[in-house]
C-alpha cells in the first residue's frame, strides 16, 4: 500500500487563546460571541482528542458541532478550518461525496482570504478523494496545483507532502522513475525540516518502488527504516501500512505464516486509526492468506469482520462482494 499524505487541519484548540486575546483587546466581541467562541473551541478540542484516538465518528460529531457554532459569530478563518476538519473525517469514514463538498467550501473561503496553507491542504484533500476513487489523472492535477501553491507560499511541509502524493500517483501508473524522484525530493525536504512522520511515509513508498523494481531486500530495508520512525512518533496508520507492505513481500515469497502474522499485526495496530476502506483491504489480505493456508474457518471470521466494516460505511457494493466471498469460502469446507 502506497502512502499518500492527507493534509488535515486537526489540532488542539485552547480556550485560553480566545480568552487572552479578548482580554488584551485583540478581538472585539460581546459576551455572547465570546461564549460561542469558547463553546466552538471546546467542541473542537474534544473532536481532536477523539481524532487522535482513532474515534473518527465521535470526532466528526464534535467538529460538526464546532462548525455549526461558528455560524453564530461568523469567523471565516475558523469556519474554513472546521470545514476542513469535518471533510477529513468524512473522508476517513468513507463519505467521499460530503468530504468533497466540505473541502470545496473550505477551499473557497481560503482563496478569498489568501490563506495559502489552507488552499494547499484543501487541494491535497480533493486530490486524495480523486485518488481514492481511482481518478488518477484528476488526483495528479490536484496534487500538482497544491504543489505550485505551496512553492509560491514557501510552505516547505506542503511542498514535501505534494511531492510524496504525486509519487503515489506515478507509482500506480507504473511510472517508476518519476515516482522514485518524487519520493526522494520529498525525503530531502522532510530531512531538512525534521518531519519524521513525512520521512517515514517517503521511506515506505520507496520500499514500494523497490518492490516494483524486483528488489525485495531493498524494499525490506526501506520498510524497516520507516517502521522505526513511525514508532518514534506513534503514528499507528503508518505502522499498519508498512506492516501490510512487509506482509505482501513475505506472501510473494511463499512465506505464508510470516505474511499472516504481519497482516494481523497491521490490523491490530491500525484498528480504527486507518480509514475504513483500508481496514477492509487489510482484512481481505488476511482472508486470502487464510484460504491459501486452508484455514477456512479463520478466513470466514475475518471476512465477516470486513462485512461489518463495510456496513458501517453503508457501501452496499462492498457488502455484497464480501458476503459472496464468505459463501465461496464456506462452500470449500
Amino acid at each position: 500500500m502506497s502512502r499518500p499524505i492527507l493534509a488535515s487541519n486537526t489540532r488542539t484548540y485552547l480556550l485560553a487563546v480566545t480568552v487572552v486575546f479578548t482580554l488584551a483587546g485583540c478581538v472585539s466581541t460581546d459576551r455572547p460571541e465570546l461564549e460561542y467562541r469558547q463553546q466552538a473551541a471546546k467542541f473542537a478540542d474534544r473532536g481532536h482528542q477523539a481524532y487522535i484516538k482513532g474515534e473518527y465518528a465521535i470526532a466528526l460529531d464534535y467538529y460538526t458541532r464546532a462548525l455549526i457554532t461558528t455560524e453564530k459569530f461568523d469567523d471565516r478563518e475558523y469556519t474554513a478550518e472546521y470545514l476542513g476538519d469535518v471533510a477529513t473525517l468524512l473522508y476517513l469514514t468513507g463519505d467521499f461525496d460530503k468530504a468533497e463538498q466540505y473541502s470545496r467550501e473550505s477551499l473557497a473561503i481560503c482563496r478569498v482570504r489568501h490563506d495559502y496553507r489552507g488552499i494547499v491542504q484543501n487541494l491535497a484533500r480533493l486530490g486524495a478523494l480523486d485518488h481514492a476513487r481511482g481518478n488518477l489523472i484528476e488526483a495528479r492535477a490536484r496534487y500538482a496545483e497544491a504543489l505550485l501553491t505551496a512553492q509560491h507560499a514557501g510552505y516547505k511541509r506542503g511542498i514535501a507532502e505534494q511531492h510524496n502524493n504525486l509519487g503515489t500517483v506515478f507509482l500506480e501508473q507504473n511510472r517508476i522513475k518519476e515516482a522514485r524522484d518524487s519520493f526522494e525530493r520529498a525525503m530531502a525536504i522532510n530531512r531538512k525540516i525534521k518531519n519524521m512522520r513525512g520521512l517515514a511515509a517517503n521511506l515506505s513508498n520507496l520500499g514500494r518502488v523497490a518492490v516494483k523494481e524486483g528488489k525485495p531486500a531493498d524494499a525490506w530495508s526501506f520498510y524497516e527504516q520507516s517502521l522505526v520512525l513511525d514508532k518514534q512518533v506513534g503514528f499507528r496508520p503508518g505502522i499498519a501500512a508498512t506492516l501490510e507492505n512487509m506482509g505482501d513481500i513475505r506472501k510473494s515469497q511463499g512465506r505464508l505464516d510470516e505474511a499472516l502474522d504481519l497482516y494481523r499485526r497491521a490490523v491490530k495496530v491500525g484498528g480504527m486509526f486507518v480509514d475504513q476502506k483500508t481496514l477492509i483491504n487489510n482484512l481481505s489480505r488476511i482472508v486470502d492468506v487464510c484460504v491459501d493456508m486452508g484455514k477456512l474457518d479463520d478466513a470466514c471470521s475475518y471476512c465477516k469482520q470486513a462485512v461489518d466494516v463495510a456496513e458501517l460505511m453503508n457501501d452496499q457494493t462492498e457488502i455484497d462482494r464480501l458476503r459472496q466471498r464468505m459463501i465461496d469460502i464456506s462452500s470449500k469446507r
